[in-house]
Protein backbone atom coordinates (compact mmCIF):
# COMPACT_ATOMS: atom_id res chain seq x y z
CA UNK A 1 0.00 0.00 0.00
CA UNK A 2 2.64 2.45 1.02
CA UNK A 3 4.29 1.62 -2.31
CA UNK A 4 1.56 2.44 -4.57
CA UNK A 5 0.99 5.88 -2.49
CA UNK A 6 4.56 6.63 -3.46
CA UNK A 7 4.31 5.81 -6.94
CA UNK A 8 1.30 7.91 -6.92
CA UNK A 9 3.07 10.86 -5.18
CA UNK A 10 6.36 10.98 -7.39
CA UNK A 11 4.25 11.00 -10.81
CA UNK A 12 2.41 13.32 -9.91
CA UNK A 13 5.15 15.96 -8.59
CA UNK A 14 6.91 14.76 -12.40
CA UNK A 15 3.70 15.71 -14.26
CA UNK A 16 3.27 18.78 -12.63
CA UNK A 17 7.34 19.29 -13.23
CA UNK A 18 6.69 18.91 -16.80
CA UNK A 19 3.65 20.51 -17.10
CA UNK A 20 5.39 24.19 -16.21
CA UNK A 21 6.78 26.18 -19.37
CA UNK A 22 9.05 29.44 -19.87
CA UNK A 23 7.02 31.41 -22.74
CA UNK A 24 7.15 34.51 -24.22
CA UNK A 25 10.40 34.73 -24.66
CA UNK A 26 11.04 38.70 -25.99
CA UNK A 27 13.47 41.79 -26.11
CA UNK A 28 12.13 45.12 -25.44
CA UNK A 29 12.01 47.27 -27.30
CA UNK A 30 11.22 44.61 -30.22
CA UNK A 31 12.68 45.14 -33.44
CA UNK A 32 14.62 43.09 -35.99
CA UNK A 33 18.24 44.30 -35.67
CA UNK A 34 20.08 45.49 -32.70
CA UNK A 35 23.12 47.69 -32.39
CA UNK A 36 26.65 47.06 -30.97
CA UNK A 37 25.72 49.60 -27.85
CA UNK A 38 21.90 49.23 -27.76
CA UNK A 39 20.44 48.90 -24.37
CA UNK A 40 17.46 45.99 -24.26
CA UNK A 41 15.27 43.92 -21.70
CA UNK A 42 15.06 39.98 -22.08
CA UNK A 43 11.38 39.73 -21.00
CA UNK A 44 9.86 35.86 -20.45
CA UNK A 45 6.67 34.33 -18.88
CA UNK A 46 6.71 31.30 -16.67
CA UNK A 47 3.53 29.20 -17.19
CA UNK A 48 1.64 26.61 -14.35
CA UNK A 49 4.15 28.09 -11.75
CA UNK A 50 4.40 26.35 -8.74
CA UNK A 51 6.57 27.62 -6.09
CA UNK A 52 5.97 24.27 -3.98
CA UNK A 53 8.22 22.44 -7.13
CA UNK A 54 11.26 24.35 -6.28
CA UNK A 55 13.78 22.41 -5.53
CA UNK A 56 15.40 24.68 -2.39
CA UNK A 57 19.24 23.97 -4.12
CA UNK A 58 20.60 27.42 -5.79
CA UNK A 59 21.05 25.00 -9.06
CA UNK A 60 17.74 24.61 -9.12
CA UNK A 61 16.38 27.64 -8.17
CA UNK A 62 17.37 30.11 -10.90
CA UNK A 63 17.27 30.52 -14.65
CA UNK A 64 19.92 30.60 -17.34
CA UNK A 65 19.81 32.79 -19.99
CA UNK A 66 21.96 32.09 -22.88
CA UNK A 67 22.73 33.14 -26.54
CA UNK A 68 21.90 31.00 -29.39
CA UNK A 69 23.12 31.47 -33.20
CA UNK A 70 20.78 30.21 -36.02
CA UNK A 71 22.05 26.38 -36.44
CA UNK A 72 22.22 25.83 -32.81
CA UNK A 73 25.49 26.39 -31.28
CA UNK A 74 25.61 28.59 -28.29
CA UNK A 75 27.42 32.18 -29.49
CA UNK A 76 30.36 32.77 -27.80
CA UNK A 77 29.46 35.84 -25.94
CA UNK A 78 26.47 33.96 -24.11
CA UNK A 79 24.86 35.74 -21.50
CA UNK A 80 25.30 32.96 -19.20
CA UNK A 81 23.24 34.90 -16.41
CA UNK A 82 21.73 33.03 -13.79
CA UNK A 83 18.19 34.46 -12.69
CA UNK A 84 16.76 33.69 -9.10
CA UNK A 85 13.05 31.95 -10.12
CA UNK A 86 10.64 33.45 -8.33
CA UNK A 87 7.39 35.04 -9.20
CA UNK A 88 7.23 37.89 -10.93
CA UNK A 89 11.28 38.37 -10.96
CA UNK A 90 10.99 37.58 -14.94
CA UNK A 91 13.46 39.96 -16.55
CA UNK A 92 17.42 40.78 -17.68
CA UNK A 93 18.66 44.00 -18.66
CA UNK A 94 21.32 43.83 -21.28
CA UNK A 95 24.18 45.85 -23.10
CA UNK A 96 24.96 44.31 -26.46
CA UNK A 97 28.82 43.83 -26.45
CA UNK A 98 30.74 44.04 -30.03
CA UNK A 99 32.09 40.19 -29.14
CA UNK A 100 28.54 38.85 -29.95
CA UNK A 101 29.34 39.02 -33.71
CA UNK A 102 33.25 38.78 -33.08
CA UNK A 103 34.32 37.02 -30.38
CA UNK A 104 38.29 37.70 -30.66
CA UNK A 105 37.48 41.87 -30.44
CA UNK A 106 35.81 44.31 -28.87
CA UNK A 107 36.26 46.51 -32.10
CA UNK A 108 33.15 47.43 -34.44
CA UNK A 109 35.46 47.62 -37.58
CA UNK A 110 34.11 45.74 -40.54
CA UNK A 111 31.36 43.46 -38.64
CA UNK A 112 28.83 41.30 -40.23
CA UNK A 113 25.45 40.86 -38.94
CA UNK A 114 25.02 37.77 -37.00
CA UNK A 115 21.38 35.93 -36.35
CA UNK A 116 21.01 34.87 -33.15
CA UNK A 117 18.16 34.50 -29.94
CA UNK A 118 17.69 34.29 -26.78
CA UNK A 119 17.11 31.35 -24.86
CA UNK A 120 15.99 31.20 -21.21
CA UNK A 121 16.15 27.54 -19.40
CA UNK A 122 15.20 26.63 -15.85
CA UNK A 123 18.59 24.57 -14.39
CA UNK A 124 17.00 21.59 -12.38
CA UNK A 125 18.77 18.60 -12.96
CA UNK A 126 16.09 16.44 -11.84
CA UNK A 127 14.13 16.66 -14.83
CA UNK A 128 14.15 17.22 -18.57
CA UNK A 129 14.83 21.18 -19.82
CA UNK A 130 12.06 23.50 -19.19
CA UNK A 131 13.06 26.23 -21.25
CA UNK A 132 11.58 28.75 -24.03
CA UNK A 133 13.22 31.04 -27.33
CA UNK A 134 12.70 34.61 -28.31
CA UNK A 135 12.44 34.46 -32.20
CA UNK A 136 15.34 34.86 -33.83
CA UNK A 137 17.27 38.40 -34.15
CA UNK A 138 20.27 40.10 -36.05
CA UNK A 139 23.23 41.81 -33.90
CA UNK A 140 25.50 43.86 -36.13
CA UNK A 141 25.22 47.54 -36.81
CA UNK A 142 27.39 49.42 -34.70
CA UNK A 143 26.16 53.04 -32.69
CA UNK A 144 26.16 55.02 -35.33
CA UNK A 145 26.65 58.08 -33.16
CA UNK A 146 29.08 57.05 -31.35
CA UNK A 147 30.94 55.30 -34.87
CA UNK A 148 33.20 58.08 -35.43
CA UNK A 149 36.53 59.64 -34.90
CA UNK A 150 37.21 61.06 -31.98
CA UNK A 151 40.45 63.99 -31.59
CA UNK A 152 41.44 64.21 -28.50
CA UNK A 153 44.05 66.54 -27.15
CA UNK A 154 46.09 63.69 -24.96
CA UNK A 155 49.15 65.95 -23.72
CA UNK A 156 50.12 69.44 -23.82
CA UNK A 157 53.08 70.09 -22.03
CA UNK A 158 55.88 72.96 -21.74
CA UNK A 159 59.55 72.63 -20.10
CA UNK A 160 61.11 73.80 -18.21
CA UNK A 161 58.67 73.95 -15.58
CA UNK A 162 60.72 77.10 -14.12
CA UNK A 163 61.08 79.37 -16.67
CA UNK A 164 63.63 82.70 -16.24
CA UNK A 165 65.51 85.30 -17.75
CA UNK A 166 68.05 83.43 -18.26
CA UNK A 167 66.52 80.37 -19.18
CA UNK A 168 64.01 81.63 -21.33
CA UNK A 169 63.90 79.18 -23.98
CA UNK A 170 60.92 77.29 -23.74
CA UNK A 171 59.72 73.71 -25.34
CA UNK A 172 56.32 73.58 -26.08
CA UNK A 173 54.92 70.01 -27.09
CA UNK A 174 51.58 68.44 -27.68
CA UNK A 175 50.44 64.79 -28.64
CA UNK A 176 47.02 64.49 -30.51
CA UNK A 177 44.66 60.80 -30.77
CA UNK A 178 41.86 59.85 -32.43
CA UNK A 179 40.25 57.63 -29.88
CA UNK A 180 37.60 57.13 -32.49
CA UNK A 181 36.22 54.04 -34.06
CA UNK A 182 37.14 55.08 -37.63
CA UNK A 183 40.07 57.04 -39.30
CA UNK A 184 39.72 60.61 -39.53
CA UNK A 185 39.98 63.09 -42.52
CA UNK A 186 43.05 65.61 -42.83
CA UNK A 187 42.86 67.92 -40.20
CA UNK A 188 45.36 71.07 -38.67
CA UNK A 189 46.58 71.32 -35.22
CA UNK A 190 46.80 75.56 -34.71
CA UNK A 191 49.73 76.10 -31.65
CA UNK A 192 49.33 79.60 -30.36
CA UNK A 193 51.96 81.06 -27.63
CA UNK A 194 50.42 84.17 -26.17
CA UNK A 195 52.69 86.91 -23.97
CA UNK A 196 52.25 89.19 -21.72
CA UNK A 197 48.91 92.01 -22.45
CA UNK A 198 47.43 88.85 -24.30
CA UNK A 199 50.14 89.34 -27.67
CA UNK A 200 50.62 86.78 -29.89
CA UNK A 201 53.82 85.53 -29.64
CA UNK A 202 54.36 82.78 -31.64
CA UNK A 203 51.51 80.84 -33.94
CA UNK A 204 52.15 77.34 -35.98
CA UNK A 205 49.92 75.80 -37.98
CA UNK A 206 50.62 71.82 -38.71
CA UNK A 207 48.51 69.73 -41.13
CA UNK A 208 47.78 66.02 -40.24
CA UNK A 209 47.22 63.68 -42.74
CA UNK A 210 44.28 62.40 -41.02
CA UNK A 211 44.37 59.87 -37.87
CA UNK A 212 43.38 56.36 -38.03
CA UNK A 213 41.40 54.87 -35.25
CA UNK A 214 43.72 54.21 -31.68
CA UNK A 215 46.80 56.68 -33.63
CA UNK A 216 48.28 59.39 -32.58
CA UNK A 217 50.84 62.40 -33.56
CA UNK A 218 53.13 64.67 -31.73
CA UNK A 219 54.36 68.36 -31.94
CA UNK A 220 57.35 69.82 -30.50
CA UNK A 221 58.23 73.33 -31.04
CA UNK A 222 60.45 75.43 -29.23
CA UNK A 223 60.37 79.93 -28.78
CA UNK A 224 62.90 82.23 -26.81
CA UNK A 225 60.91 84.87 -24.67
CA UNK A 226 61.79 87.72 -24.56
CA UNK A 227 59.36 89.71 -21.94
CA UNK A 228 58.68 89.34 -18.12
CA UNK A 229 55.09 87.83 -17.45
CA UNK A 230 52.38 85.33 -17.90
CA UNK A 231 52.25 83.20 -21.20
CA UNK A 232 49.35 81.24 -22.20
CA UNK A 233 50.24 78.24 -24.46
CA UNK A 234 47.08 77.20 -26.53
CA UNK A 235 46.33 73.81 -28.52
CA UNK A 236 43.46 73.57 -31.40
CA UNK A 237 42.88 70.51 -33.00
CA UNK A 238 40.28 70.54 -35.88
CA UNK A 239 39.29 74.26 -36.06
CA UNK A 240 37.78 74.59 -39.46
CA UNK A 241 35.34 71.63 -38.03
CA UNK A 242 36.99 69.22 -41.39
CA UNK A 243 36.37 66.15 -39.10
CA UNK A 244 32.98 65.14 -37.85
CA UNK A 245 33.93 63.71 -34.49
CA UNK A 246 31.82 62.17 -31.76
CA UNK A 247 32.21 65.23 -29.43
CA UNK A 248 33.09 68.98 -31.16
CA UNK A 249 33.12 70.17 -27.58
CA UNK A 250 36.95 69.20 -26.11
CA UNK A 251 38.82 70.13 -29.39
CA UNK A 252 41.16 72.94 -27.11
CA UNK A 253 43.30 72.90 -24.20
CA UNK A 254 45.67 75.32 -22.76
CA UNK A 255 48.30 76.18 -20.29
CA UNK A 256 49.26 79.15 -18.40
CA UNK A 257 53.44 79.89 -17.30
CA UNK A 258 55.63 82.31 -16.27
CA UNK A 259 58.63 83.68 -17.32
CA UNK A 260 59.95 84.86 -13.82
CA UNK A 261 61.87 88.18 -13.54
CA UNK A 262 65.78 87.86 -12.20
CA UNK A 263 68.27 89.96 -10.75
CA UNK A 264 71.56 90.72 -12.88
CA UNK A 265 74.14 92.56 -10.60
CA UNK A 266 76.85 94.36 -12.95
CA UNK A 267 79.77 96.36 -11.85
CA UNK A 268 81.23 99.08 -13.42
CA UNK A 269 84.92 100.47 -12.77
CA UNK A 270 85.63 103.60 -14.56
CA UNK A 271 89.68 103.47 -15.79
CA UNK A 272 92.06 106.50 -14.62
CA UNK A 273 94.47 108.75 -15.85
CA UNK A 274 98.20 107.85 -15.33
CA UNK A 275 99.31 110.14 -11.87
CA UNK A 276 102.33 110.38 -10.05
CA UNK A 277 103.24 108.84 -6.92
CA UNK A 278 102.47 110.17 -3.57
CA UNK A 279 98.80 111.49 -5.05
CA UNK A 280 95.95 109.91 -3.69
CA UNK A 281 93.31 108.11 -5.81
CA UNK A 282 89.69 107.41 -5.53
CA UNK A 283 88.62 104.27 -7.34
CA UNK A 284 84.94 104.19 -7.43
CA UNK A 285 83.27 100.93 -8.17
CA UNK A 286 79.42 101.01 -8.74
CA UNK A 287 76.94 97.95 -8.60
CA UNK A 288 73.85 97.89 -10.49
CA UNK A 289 70.90 95.61 -10.84
CA UNK A 290 70.35 95.79 -14.12
CA UNK A 291 67.47 92.91 -14.43
CA UNK A 292 63.79 92.69 -13.53
CA UNK A 293 64.04 91.26 -10.35
CA UNK A 294 65.12 91.83 -6.81
CA UNK A 295 68.99 91.43 -5.77
CA UNK A 296 69.06 90.24 -2.36
CA UNK A 297 71.83 91.52 0.07
CA UNK A 298 75.55 90.65 -0.50
CA UNK A 299 79.00 91.50 -0.66
CA UNK A 300 81.77 93.01 -2.70
CA UNK A 301 85.51 92.36 -3.29
CA UNK A 302 87.72 95.11 -3.92
CA UNK A 303 90.97 94.30 -4.88
CA UNK A 304 93.84 96.80 -4.85
CA UNK A 305 97.04 95.66 -6.01
CA UNK A 306 99.72 96.09 -3.15
CA UNK A 307 97.06 96.87 -0.99
CA UNK A 308 94.84 94.05 -0.92
CA UNK A 309 91.12 92.86 -0.92
CA UNK A 310 88.38 94.54 1.41
CA UNK A 311 84.96 93.45 1.98
CA UNK A 312 81.91 95.17 1.46
CA UNK A 313 78.48 95.30 1.64
CA UNK A 314 76.15 95.41 -0.79
CA UNK A 315 72.26 96.02 0.19
CA UNK A 316 69.23 94.79 -0.99
CA UNK A 317 69.29 96.31 -4.94
CA UNK A 318 65.41 96.92 -6.57
CA UNK A 319 65.51 96.63 -10.74
CA UNK A 320 67.25 99.60 -12.40
CA UNK A 321 68.51 100.68 -8.50
CA UNK A 322 72.63 100.82 -8.23
CA UNK A 323 74.96 101.18 -5.14
CA UNK A 324 78.37 102.86 -5.12
CA UNK A 325 81.71 101.91 -3.26
CA UNK A 326 84.83 104.05 -2.81
CA UNK A 327 88.25 103.47 -1.94
CA UNK A 328 91.30 105.85 -2.09
CA UNK A 329 95.25 104.83 -2.55
CA UNK A 330 98.33 106.13 -3.06
CA UNK A 331 101.71 104.87 -4.10
CA UNK A 332 105.04 105.75 -3.61
CA UNK A 333 106.66 103.83 -6.25
CA UNK A 334 106.32 104.24 -9.77
CA UNK A 335 104.47 100.89 -12.02
CA UNK A 336 101.57 99.64 -13.02
CA UNK A 337 98.70 99.02 -10.68
CA UNK A 338 95.59 96.22 -11.48
CA UNK A 339 91.99 97.12 -9.74
CA UNK A 340 89.49 94.37 -9.56
CA UNK A 341 85.98 94.55 -8.20
CA UNK A 342 83.57 91.33 -7.69
CA UNK A 343 80.15 90.94 -6.74
CA UNK A 344 78.67 88.17 -5.23
CA UNK A 345 82.48 86.51 -5.01
CA UNK A 346 80.39 83.40 -3.53
CA UNK A 347 78.18 83.15 -6.50
CA UNK A 348 74.71 82.81 -3.94
CA UNK A 349 72.70 84.84 -6.31
CA UNK A 350 70.69 83.44 -9.14
CA UNK A 351 71.11 86.14 -11.85
CA UNK A 352 70.59 86.63 -15.82
CA UNK A 353 74.21 86.53 -16.46
CA UNK A 354 77.28 85.69 -13.97
CA UNK A 355 80.48 86.94 -16.53
CA UNK A 356 79.28 91.04 -15.68
CA UNK A 357 80.04 90.38 -11.64
CA UNK A 358 83.65 90.91 -12.15
CA UNK A 359 85.92 94.04 -13.83
CA UNK A 360 89.54 94.81 -13.54
CA UNK A 361 91.32 98.02 -14.95
CA UNK A 362 94.99 98.56 -14.47
CA UNK A 363 96.40 102.19 -13.53
CA UNK A 364 99.44 103.96 -14.23
CA UNK A 365 101.89 105.86 -11.83
CA UNK A 366 103.82 108.42 -12.62
CA UNK A 367 103.79 106.62 -15.99
CA UNK A 368 102.09 108.94 -19.17
CA UNK A 369 99.55 106.38 -20.84
CA UNK A 370 97.07 106.97 -23.28
CA UNK A 371 93.84 108.88 -21.79
CA UNK A 372 91.11 106.20 -20.97
CA UNK A 373 87.42 107.41 -19.80
CA UNK A 374 85.41 104.46 -19.61
CA UNK A 375 82.60 107.07 -18.64
CA UNK A 376 81.82 107.09 -22.13
CA UNK A 377 82.75 111.08 -22.78
CA UNK A 378 85.52 110.33 -25.12
CA UNK A 379 83.18 108.47 -27.73
CA UNK A 380 80.95 109.88 -30.35
CA UNK A 381 77.63 109.15 -29.03
CA UNK A 382 76.56 106.96 -31.94
CA UNK A 383 79.00 104.88 -31.31
CA UNK A 384 77.74 103.81 -28.23
CA UNK A 385 74.01 102.60 -28.82
CA UNK A 386 72.29 100.55 -31.37
CA UNK A 387 68.73 101.38 -32.19
CA UNK A 388 66.02 98.44 -32.98
CA UNK A 389 62.34 98.29 -33.92
CA UNK A 390 60.06 95.04 -33.55
CA UNK A 391 56.56 95.49 -35.47
CA UNK A 392 53.67 92.86 -35.03
CA UNK A 393 51.58 92.30 -37.54
CA UNK A 394 53.14 94.03 -40.55
CA UNK A 395 50.22 93.36 -42.44
CA UNK A 396 47.40 94.62 -40.37
CA UNK A 397 43.35 94.94 -40.74
CA UNK A 398 42.05 98.20 -40.05
CA UNK A 399 41.20 99.28 -36.79
CA UNK A 400 43.44 95.68 -35.71
CA UNK A 401 45.69 96.39 -32.89
CA UNK A 402 49.81 96.46 -34.23
CA UNK A 403 52.55 96.36 -31.48
CA UNK A 404 55.19 98.40 -31.42
CA UNK A 405 58.42 97.66 -29.91
CA UNK A 406 61.78 100.11 -29.65
CA UNK A 407 65.08 99.18 -27.96
CA UNK A 408 68.05 101.83 -27.52
CA UNK A 409 71.11 98.92 -26.35
CA UNK A 410 74.69 99.88 -25.25
CA UNK A 411 76.86 97.89 -27.69
CA UNK A 412 80.05 98.63 -25.90
CA UNK A 413 82.21 96.50 -23.99
CA UNK A 414 83.07 99.12 -21.18
CA UNK A 415 81.75 102.70 -21.91
CA UNK A 416 78.24 103.85 -20.49
CA UNK A 417 76.17 105.67 -22.21
CA UNK A 418 75.68 109.67 -22.12
CA UNK A 419 73.28 111.60 -20.07
CA UNK A 420 70.97 113.13 -22.34
CA UNK A 421 70.29 110.24 -24.81
CA UNK A 422 66.53 110.65 -26.20
CA UNK A 423 64.62 107.64 -28.04
CA UNK A 424 62.67 109.58 -30.60
CA UNK A 425 59.44 107.64 -31.96
CA UNK A 426 57.89 108.57 -35.23
CA UNK A 427 54.69 106.33 -36.22
CA UNK A 428 51.94 107.97 -39.56
CA UNK A 429 49.26 109.52 -37.72
CA UNK A 430 50.24 110.41 -34.46
CA UNK A 431 52.46 113.29 -32.78
CA UNK A 432 56.13 112.15 -32.71
CA UNK A 433 57.10 110.82 -29.30
CA UNK A 434 60.49 111.03 -26.96
CA UNK A 435 61.63 109.06 -24.54
CA UNK A 436 64.60 109.55 -21.74
CA UNK A 437 66.89 106.88 -22.43
CA UNK A 438 68.33 106.16 -18.72
CA UNK A 439 72.14 105.83 -18.59
CA UNK A 440 73.04 102.34 -20.04
CA UNK A 441 76.09 99.87 -18.54
CA UNK A 442 77.60 98.13 -21.17
CA UNK A 443 75.01 95.79 -22.64
CA UNK A 444 72.04 96.96 -21.04
CA UNK A 445 68.99 98.25 -23.00
CA UNK A 446 66.18 100.16 -22.85
CA UNK A 447 62.83 98.87 -24.08
CA UNK A 448 59.76 101.19 -25.01
CA UNK A 449 56.34 99.63 -26.49
CA UNK A 450 53.61 100.79 -27.29
CA UNK A 451 50.14 100.23 -29.65
CA UNK A 452 48.45 101.74 -32.21
CA UNK A 453 46.08 101.12 -34.86
CA UNK A 454 44.36 103.06 -38.52
CA UNK A 455 41.22 103.18 -39.24
CA UNK A 456 42.09 103.82 -43.00
CA UNK A 457 44.13 101.54 -45.21
CA UNK A 458 47.26 102.07 -46.95
CA UNK A 459 51.00 102.13 -46.24
CA UNK A 460 52.26 103.33 -42.57
CA UNK A 461 55.33 104.44 -41.59
CA UNK A 462 57.21 103.72 -38.69
CA UNK A 463 60.18 105.51 -37.43
CA UNK A 464 62.06 105.60 -34.40
CA UNK A 465 66.25 107.21 -33.98
CA UNK A 466 67.98 108.65 -31.40
CA UNK A 467 69.17 112.06 -30.72
CA UNK A 468 72.04 113.48 -28.47
CA UNK A 469 72.51 117.13 -28.20
CA UNK A 470 70.04 117.74 -31.36
CA UNK A 471 72.06 115.15 -33.37
CA UNK A 472 70.10 112.17 -34.82
CA UNK A 473 71.07 108.78 -35.54
CA UNK A 474 70.52 105.35 -35.60
CA UNK A 475 67.14 105.46 -37.49
CA UNK A 476 65.15 102.53 -38.34
CA UNK A 477 62.17 102.35 -40.36
CA UNK A 478 59.41 99.77 -40.69
CA UNK A 479 56.03 99.98 -43.33
CA UNK A 480 52.78 98.39 -42.26
CA UNK A 481 50.50 97.43 -44.90
CA UNK A 482 46.94 98.17 -43.46
CA UNK A 483 44.19 96.17 -45.57
CA UNK A 484 40.43 95.99 -45.50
Amino acid sequence: MKKIFFLGLFLGMVSLIFSQQITNVILIPTKGTYCVGDHVVIKWSYSNFNSSSNNTSNNVNKVRITLWREGGTQNTCKIDKNIPLERGNTGYSWTIPATCINPHTSSVENLQTTKVRVKVRWQNPMVAEVSGTSPFFNIGCPNTANHKPELVIQEIIYRPDRLNERDNVVSLYTRVANTGRTGSSNFKIKMILRGPSNFVTKQWIIPVDGLRPHTSTSVSKGERLDKIGLYRFTVTVDEEDEVDEVNEGNNEKYKIFALMPMCDLQVYLPGKKPFFITQKRKFTAEIKNVGHGTCPPTFLHFYVKEKGTRTYNIPRLEPGKKYTVTRSERWYTAGTRSISVRVDPDGKIEEIREDNNYKKISVKVRVPAVYFDSSGLSLPAHTITDTRLNVFPLTAHVNERVQIVAEVVNVTSNVKSKPGTKLVMEVEGLPAKAFDVPELFPGEKFTMDMFTRWDTTGTKKIKVYVTFKGESFDEVVKNVTVIQ
